[in-house]
């Protein structure tokens, strides 16, 4: 989604190394969804709306982030920004 955290950082489009069996259903009222699998429409990404600045993953960027430049930027945003 435009203007949201993980857009900031991945771009429009980004590969992710999951596999689910479940999902979001119902977001809480301070969540929007930030980032979908255009496949099957699963959430990948969550974030707050208010000023607590969640972010919530649904992928494994620890596993990726020293050979992902892009995933190493998650990383460092949430130990410097949050």
């Amino acid at each position: 989604v435009d203007g949201s955290v993980v857009s900031k950082l991945f771009g429009k489009e980004s590969q992710v190394n999951s596999v689910h069996r479940q999902s979001i259903k119902d977001l809480a009222p301070n969540f929007r969804v930030t980032a979908v699998d255009p496949r099957d429409q699963t959430v990948e990404a969550i974030e707050s709306i208010d000023e607590h600045r969640i972010i919530g993953l649904q992928w494994h960027p620890e596993f990726l982030f020293e050979t992902r430049p892009k995933d190493r930027m998650l990383f460092d945003y949430v130990v410097n920004r949050l």
